[in-house]
């Protein structure tokens, strides 16, 4: 089969361990290969000229230290010297399942371009290690239309006003992240860029507030979380990145046992976006956490089983979203907060039917094996 009219362009920095794997995943299967490597010091750019059509070193992307200060620019420089119609991304340590497709797939959507709608974009289901999968834009045309923006998440927009066919690839073919452990990451990486772009601009974007947000989470300092979290949803326009936020806040308060902030920040993410499951979760966790603190346990313990089971109820109604979604962890963490609940108000046998329920997709986790044993021997029961 002919290889797709696609332009592949992939920035690389050591991306040794998994590179070629990468490339050999979609190299037949594209009519061009184009390679930005931003520094790397290991044997990267000997792979990627095996495989590329085009390979450059680009380092303006990069601060004084030579270190990573903008993806976008990295992106918008690989995506400039593609010649193909169409173009797609690729980082090196993905792999591109059923890429033979590939050809079908942008010939399906070229048909669908009319006079009047010139520009389309492709999304791909995105897998990672643990289950977790979302969809991602990957493929666009034509090129000149679209470019990066972002210093880190970056995100493929429209240059400017125009209609544009939104397509979904099929199941049968998507994207599998595959991380090597041998790669060395810089520490605190998006902490540094972010910061720097406040400091560059003196601001930051709604979506880059959410981003810094997270980082001060992640690299413990959750005052510092909270207030860009607060700011953020003040200004946000996306409800599902938004709910995201408000789950974020939830969390946090419930680290400064705060379980009122909690609750409230747990329920304005259900009330932003109805049809996710996780606010359920967070609202049914936050429950469980002030039931177990011994603060109207009865109640609260009441409280967390009805969230549980709407949790329970909107994670069996699969919606599009182009959040991560981890169906097995959503089923296995809610029956970990209901099965303790249950059991708490007296309902041993049900509490059973939880933990057994939780362990159909978790087999070996702990705290439901544990709580399993306990609430068998409470029946006189040995399975």
């Amino acid at each position: 089969m002919k290889p797709a009219p696609i332009s592949l362009t992939m920035i690389v920095r050591n991306e040794e361990a998994g590179l070629t794997e990468a490339l050999q995943s979609i190299r037949d299967h594209v009519e061009e290969i184009v390679i930005i490597d931003t520094g790397s010091t290991d044997k990267t750019p000997e792979i990627s000229k095996k495989f590329a059509d085009v390979f450059q070193t680009y380092t303006d992307c990069n601060d004084h230290e030579g270190r990573m200060i903008n993806f976008a620019e990295a992106r918008n420089k690989a995506a400039s010297l593609a010649k193909k119609q169409w173009v797609m991304w690729l980082d090196g340590d993905d792999l591109v399942l059923g890429a033979e497709h590939l050809r079908d797939l942008v010939n399906s959507t070229r048909n669908k371009i009319v006079k009047t709608v010139t520009s389309a974009r492709i999304s791909m289901v995105y897998e990672l290690p643990g289950g977790s999968v979302n969809t991602r834009e990957r493929i666009w045309s034509p090129p000149a239309k679209f470019e990066w923006r972002g210093a880190v998440h970056e995100t493929l927009c429209a240059k400017d006003w125009t209609q544009c066919v939104h397509e979904t690839a099929p199941n049968n073919i998507f994207i599998r992240h595959q991380p090597k452990q041998e790669k060395i990451r810089e520490p605190k990486r998006n902490l540094r860029i972010l910061t720097h772009e406040l400091w560059r601009k003196g601001y930051l974007e709604p979506r880059e507030m959410f981003y810094i947000a997270r980082e001060f989470k992640d690299n413990g300092d959750p005052v510092a979380s909270i207030r860009w979290l607060n700011r953020y949803v003040e200004l946000s326009r996306f409800p599902e990145e938004k709910s995201s936020a408000y789950v974020l806040l939830s969390e946090l308060y419930l680290m400064r046992l705060d379980y009122d902030a909690a609750i409230k920040s747990a329920l304005l993410a259900h009330a932003t976006c109805e049809y996710l499951p996780d606010p359920l979760i967070q609202v049914c966790k936050s429950f469980y956490l002030l039931g177990n603190s011994g603060e109207e346990r009865q109640e609260n313990f009441r409280r967390c089983i009805h969230f549980a089971r709407c949790a329970l109820d909107a994670a069996k109604k699969p919606h599009e979203t182009r959040l991560f979604v981890n169906p097995d962890r959503i089923r296995v963490e809610v029956h970990r907060y209901l099965n303790y609940a249950l059991y708490q108000l007296g309902e041993v046998e049900s509490a059973l039917e939880s933990a057994n329920a939780g362990l159909v997709w978790v087999p070996e986790d702990a705290q439901l094996l544990q709580n399993k044993k306990l609430f068998l021997e409470k029946l006189g029961r040995t399975e």
